[in-house]
């Protein structure tokens, strides 16, 4: 539906792009699809030793799916502007 209905300031229309220009952001910004997949079989060999990695593996899949919902949300609301910038405390300002 996005990328049938809507122009966006992006150079392409997938979900990190369009989030990131929707504001969302996430947490762990060394870690992408690539990455996670690496981290998930380094901790299938070493369960005891990388759970640290399966740890940023589950962050990166809810951050895709929080994403996917702040995508989803906007175009349910008409699409339009763009939320405002977040505050350094992580709230965001009113636009304007």
């Amino acid at each position: 539906v996005l990328t049938a209905s809507w122009t966006l300031p992006t150079r392409g229309h997938g979900l990190k792009e369009v989030a990131r220009w929707l504001r969302f952001s996430w947490r762990h910004k060394d870690v992408d699809a690539g990455t996670s997949i690496v981290y998930y079989l380094r901790y299938v060999e070493d369960p005891q030793g990388c759970a640290d990695l399966l740890d940023r593996v589950v962050d990166y899949n809810e951050d895709d799916v929080r994403a996917t919902a702040v995508a989803y949300d906007w175009l349910a609301n008409g699409g339009g502007k763009r939320p405002p910038p977040k505050r350094a405390g992580g709230r965001r300002r009113r636009a304007g």
